[in-house]
């Protein structure tokens, strides 16, 4: 699930790979994609485009195909099956894949991603804040939910700045506020515009797969001055993790039911929609979609 490190330990193998090739120049060539830059041309041809078809099938590759629960439930299938073949027909080269559970049929080369031992979560918060024993009276919730690494350095971040976690949706609400707060001086005063941006942002990269974030070039700058988005080289801006794209999504859809209908409307909306839903459910909130200060 979201928050469990599987980009980390995507991060580490590719970083391996990295590593054989500086020792040993004949080595697999290490390449990282995203599962949103794989067009319906397939991956063995975007691969090629990228370091030459030549060197692919000269040397092979180690390939990273990060967020494949990013994508429809079909391509993701789709780029799931082209590695599986690129793997098959040269020895040389490998793949791994991220992706949440429920996207790809199962397999015997999964590799599931269990999370940190519940003690270990536990003395990562605690360290991290500073604050000894600050768990011990935590719900059952929150304590499977610090297993995953991310919301372990979310508490410890809240827990060292005084407040008391409740929760998933807590823990992600007040990341958003605490990143929004820190924007830029300039902006301070822009915050609820910012807020809306996002809102908008998040809605268009739903909609549109990544592709278009729907925004104006003032828009853009404004939330770009946050730190839950970052520029591209297309000259759009993304999220710096999917969850902040599913969260803001989230808000406006307990706050329109315009788009909930519209991300109920067929099973290829719901495809696309289908973090989003989980988040909103997770919020549990039944407010419109307001800034969250």
């Amino acid at each position: 699930p979201f928050g469990s490190g599987k980009s980390e330990i995507a991060e580490e193998w590719h970083r391996s790979a990295i590593a054989r090739l500086t020792s040993d120049r004949s080595a697999p060539i290490p390449v990282w994609l995203y599962a949103r830059q794989i067009g319906h041309e397939g991956l063995e041809k975007v691969i090629a485009d990228q370091i030459g078809l030549g060197l692919l099938r000269a040397r092979g590759v180690a390939a990273v195909i990060d967020g494949l629960d990013e994508v429809d439930g079909a391509r993701a299938e789709e780029i799931a099956r082209d590695a599986r073949i690129l793997v098959a027909s040269n020895s040389l080269s490998s793949a791994l894949g991220t992706a949440r559970p429920g996207i790809l049929p199962p397999n015997e080369d999964d590799l599931v991603v269990e999370g940190l031992h519940e003690n270990a979560a536990r003395q990562l918060v605690q360290e991290l804040s500073g604050r000894q024993h600050i768990s011990w009276d935590w719900t059952s919730e929150l304590v499977a939910t610090i297993r995953r690494p991310f919301f372990a350095l979310a508490a410890a971040a809240l827990v060292a700045a005084g407040a008391a976690p409740k929760g998933q949706a807590e823990l992600m609400k007040s990341l958003v506020e605490q990143a929004l707060s820190r924007a830029s001086a300039a902006n301070a005063t822009a915050s609820e515009n910012t807020y809306d941006a996002l809102l908008r942002m998040s809605v268009s990269l739903t909609r549109t797969n990544g592709l278009d974030d729907g925004l104006t070039f003032h828009e853009r700058q404004l939330a770009v001055s946050t730190r839950l988005v970052t520029p591209t080289s297309l000259g759009t801006a993304k999220f710096t993790l999917p969850v902040f794209e599913q969260w803001f999504s989230a808000q406006a859809l307990l706050g329109s039911s315009n788009l909930l209908h519209e991300a109920l409307a067929s099973p290829m909306t719901f495809d696309r929609w289908r973090w989003v839903i989980a988040v909103a459910v997770l919020s549990g909130r039944a407010e419109t979609g307001r800034h969250p200060h």
